[in-house]
């Protein structure tokens, strides 16, 4: 599994590698790989201005947290997220098995990302914490 944008692309592991890098299976080749795509992410809002660096940090963060073994993605994202998304995530459970399933959904902009419908709210508009993104509006 795999998620292509135009130059990059990020697998269900979270790496991120460029498109000739890819293997037959959809997975960056491990040697090719970006290893450390939440450093260019704002770790104070969780946002990236890249989607497939949103989704590979994501992913790792998931990952990396030990209650994701203990109660599963759901009740991992449960601890994770605002009430409001838990209800979401009961009408949608069977849609987030694994991180990735999450977090392709997640980073997609929202109306959080955006001012008065028409701008964004500043360059970091892939989201995949609880804050939205910075307000830092370009005139």
């Amino acid at each position: 599994m795999n998620i292509r944008g135009k130059s990059i692309s990020v697998d269900s592991q979270g790496a991120v590698c460029e498109l000739k890098n890819i293997e037959s299976d959809g997975c960056c080749n491990e040697y090719y790989s970006v290893n450390d795509s939440c450093s260019l992410c704002s770790q104070e809002f969780s946002c990236c201005n890249k989607y497939e660096h949103c989704v590979s940090c994501c992913i790792k963060t998931l990952l990396k947290d030990p209650l994701l073994k203990k109660k599963g993605l759901k009740g991992l994202l449960a601890k994770w997220l605002s009430d409001e998304y838990t209800k979401i995530l009961d009408d949608y459970k069977e849609s987030f098995e694994i991180p990735y399933d999450w977090c392709t959904v997640r980073c997609r902009t929202s109306s959080k990302s955006v001012v008065h419908q028409s701008q964004y709210r500043s360059d970091l508009k892939h989201c995949y914490g609880k804050k939205g993104p910075p307000l830092i509006i370009k005139s």
